[in-house]
């Protein structure tokens, strides 16, 4: 997304000579600084919006600059530009520090497991610990200690695996998420600690559980979801 700017008699600005994108990627001049840092209202809410509100921002200072009396300025909003590598990427972290706010990213882990561990507490009676790096669980439900985990796949019968650092040990049950390639929970497994022992099979210097048919229709295995 970029937002165009034309200045139509402001001194020293040529027409076209500032392009605003969600990544700051601007012209050097000053007066491209000077309109990064100005706080704008949204004109539904009358919020005060800064660059670090995004795409909310880039429509409300189009909104602005084409009203203003003066007529100095003249603003396009381009939804559809291809997004620079630094745009994606500042986009990417705007977005994690959104979800981080709202309190379904608890730290800079990978995005699926993060996920897996919200979708655990708000659906599944887990109550997360708080220590991020407690070796063995993730949390409780039931009194019982849950370690969670996930993996995308493409489809929900497609075999894959759970991965643990080492052996499995220090849980309960295995609450076992399946993600499709857009982070949509597509399956959740409980599974007891008793069977994580007996199927896990260490692969280098790791331990895997398998997901496939066995696993599905093992009596052992409660499928959630």
């Amino acid at each position: 997304m970029r937002l165009r700017i034309e200045a139509t008699s402001y001194p020293g600005i040529e027409a076209g000579a500032l392009d605003l994108w969600l990544d700051g990627e601007v012209a050097a001049s000053g007066m491209a600084r000077t309109f990064l840092g100005m706080p704008c209202p949204d004109p539904d809410t009358g919020e005060s919006l800064t660059y670090h509100d995004g795409a909310r921002w880039l429509r409300a200072m189009e909104q602005v600059l084409n009203s203003d009396p003066t007529g100095m300025w003249v603003a396009t909003l381009e939804e559809e530009v291809e997004a620079s590598t630094p745009a994606l990427v500042a986009e990417y972290v705007r977005l994690r520090r959104e979800l981080k706010a709202r309190g379904i990213l608890r730290a800079d882990r990978s995005l699926v497991g993060e996920l897996a561990e919200h979708i655990a507490e708000r659906d599944y009676d887990v109550s997360l610990d708080p220590n991020l790096i407690r070796a063995g669980f993730d949390g409780r439900r039931q009194g019982k200690r849950v370690q969670i985990k996930a993996r995308i796949v493409r489809s929900p019968e497609a075999p894959t695996s759970w991965d643990f650092g080492r052996r499995p040990r220090g849980f309960d049950e295995l609450l076992a998420f399946l993600f499709d390639p857009d982070h949509r929970v597509q399956r959740v497994f409980l599974i007891p600690f008793a069977f994580v022992t007996e199927l896990a099979v260490r692969n280098k210097d790791r331990w895997r559980l398998r997901y496939n048919r066995r696993l599905r229709e093992d009596s052992r295995v409660v499928r959630l979801l």
